[in-house]
């Protein structure tokens, strides 16, 4: 499973090609990057110029992710998930070429709206007429966009909150779910192995550090932030092999401030360096564990 997501990187200074965003409001670079679906493996970061779409280069990155993946395992299944802005006719075919298996978040246009207007409706007066919060799943429907070369299944979900009407559609070749599956036990699960993974990657890593005036040495921060992220991710993946089954929902910045970020006193002599831990070190039985690992 891939997951694939932008996120933005607020410029302050006068970096080369720093642009003006209209989706953000602000002057920015734009991130893409792409994840493994299960452990949250950061598969590819890549830095792009303020103003770039979500999908900007996003079907030739995927295409060289997919082409590595099948030459080492020819036979495996590829699944990518995405948010709305990868729902596009360039991706949908080059997934039925390469046979990649995918569900994207779909934006809503008029035709759409036609189609999910009477269960809107629907749940609306079940929370004016009762007073009950409801969610309603519809699908799948056949639907084509102009651009596409074919009609593809989509879904919806319908939701009253109590405050308004939610309304999110999506589109999937995934045959082996029904709509509420497909979107709660798989497509929502990309808001761990993804989104926050990303958060971990800016606030943590400090991937929001691309103060270089020139954008090629700012491509090379975010990838060291990237592979300071994976050494921290495989720290936990470490921490849980090892029967921690608490300290291994810490986060990137918890691993690095109450594991690694310790005082210690160095000794040395002619023939060895001693290394003195705090004999009150509080998370020594872990540190211990991931010495034995390496």
């Amino acid at each position: 499973i891939i997951d694939v997501d932008a996120t933005d990187d607020p410029t302050h200074g006068n970096q080369q090609l720093s642009l003006y965003n209209g989706y953000y409001g602000h002057t920015s670079y734009t991130e893409l990057l792409f994840h493994d679906g299960e452990t949250g493996q950061l598969i590819l970061p890549i830095l792009r110029p303020g103003n770039a779409h979500s999908n900007k280069w996003f079907v030739y990155c995927l295409d060289q992710i997919v082409k590595r993946i099948k030459n080492k395992y020819p036979h495996i299944e590829i699944i990518l998930r995405g948010d709305t802005g990868y729902a596009g006719a360039k991706f949908f075919s080059y997934a039925k070429k390469h046979g990649i298996k995918f569900c994207t978040g779909l934006g809503r246009n008029k035709r759409l709206e036609r189609i999910t207007e009477t269960s809107e409706k629907f749940v609306e007066n079940q929370y004016i007429n009762n007073g009950e919060k409801h969610k309603l799943f519809l699908g799948p429907f056949e639907y084509k966009a102009d651009s596409w070369e074919e009609s593809l299944p989509c879904y919806a979900k319908i939701e009253s909150t109590g405050h308004n009407l939610l309304v999110r559609c999506y589109v999937s070749n995934l045959e082996d779910f029904d709509a509420q599956e497909l979107y709660q036990g798989f497509y929502c699960k990309r808001g761990d192995t993804s989104e926050n993974r990303i958060k971990e990657l800016k606030n943590m890593c400090f991937a929001d550090r691309l103060s270089c005036h020139r954008f090629i040495p700012n491509f090379f921060r975010l990838i060291m932030s990237a592979l300071c992220y994976e050494i921290l991710r495989t720290i936990r993946e470490m921490i849980k092999a090892a029967g921690f089954d608490k300290q291994a929902k810490w986060q990137a910045h918890n691993i690095r401030v109450l594991l690694l970020k310790i005082g210690v006193q160095v000794k040395k002599t002619k023939k060895r360096i001693y290394i003195h831990f705090a004999e009150h070190y509080l998370n020594q039985d872990i540190f211990r564990s991931l010495i034995a690992q390496c």
